[in-house]
C-alpha cells in the first residue's frame, strides 16, 4: 500500500508550519494589533506641573512603573507615534473655550515645531478629552525629547492636565528620518 504522502512531504510541510509557530513564541514574530513585538512598544504619560515647561513625557513600563527621567528616543531607534490622548481642566471659567495640544521635537535647545496639534472644544464646565490615532503615525527621530510647543498663539499659558502617546519604537536604519540631533 502506498503512503497518502511521503516523508520528505510531510517533513517540508511539518518545517513550513512550525518554525513561523517557533520563532513567533521565542519573540521572532509580532504580537501585537500594531504588528509590534510587544518590546518595541511604547507608552509615554505626560504630566503637566503647572507651566508647558514642566510638562514632560514618561515611559510608563509594562509592569506599570514609571521611569524616573523624561523619554528620549533611544540612539539608532525612530519612535512612531500611533495615538495621542489629552485631557485639560480648566474649570467654569474656560467654559467652551477651545484649546490647543501642540508637540515639538526638542534635543537641547534645537526644536522641530509642527510634529503634532490638535484642538478641542471644552464644555460648559470647561473640561475636556480627545483620543486620536494618528493612521500613518508621526516620526520622532534618535535622541530627540517630546516636549509641548510653546510661545504659539494656539498654545496659551494653559497646560493639558494629563496626556498620553502611544506607540513603537523601529530601527533607524528601516526609516528615511533627515533630521539628526546634530541639526
Amino acid at each position: 500500500m502506498k503512503p497518502f504522502v511521503s516523508l520528505p512531504r510531510l517533513l517540508m510541510v511539518l518545517t513550513l508550519v512550525m518554525v513561523p509557530l517557533a520563532s513567533q513564541a521565542q519573540g521572532g514574530g509580532s504580537d501585537t494589533h500594531m504588528g509590534q513585538f510587544t518590546g518595541r512598544h511604547v507608552f509615554l504619560t505626560g504630566l503637566g506641573g503647572g507651566s508647558a515647561a514642566d510638562f514632560k513625557f514618561y515611559r510608563t513600563k509594562l509592569d506599570g512603573t514609571t521611569e524616573g527621567t523624561s523619554f528620549k528616543v533611544p540612539s539608532g531607534q525612530v519612535l512612531v507615534v500611533t495615538d495621542v490622548s489629552w485631557l485639560y481642566s480648566g474649570g467654569s471659567s474656560d467654559a467652551n473655550a477651545s484649546k490647543g495640544l501642540s508637540l515639538s521635537m526638542v534635543n537641547g535647545t534645537s526644536k522641530v515645531v509642527g510634529i503634532y496639534l490638535s484642538m478641542m472644544k471644552l464644555g460648559e464646565n470647561g473640561f475636556g478629552i480627545k483620543n486620536e490615532t494618528i493612521t500613518s503615525g508621526f516620526l520622532v527621530g534618535p535622541g530627540w525629547e517630546i516636549k509641548l510647543t510653546t510661545g504659539t498663539i494656539l498654545l496659551d499659558s494653559a497646560t493639558p492636565f494629563y496626556a498620553t502617546l502611544r506607540g513603537y519604537l523601529v530601527s533607524h536604519k528601516n526609516v528615511s528620518f533627515p533630521i539628526s540631533p546634530a541639526n
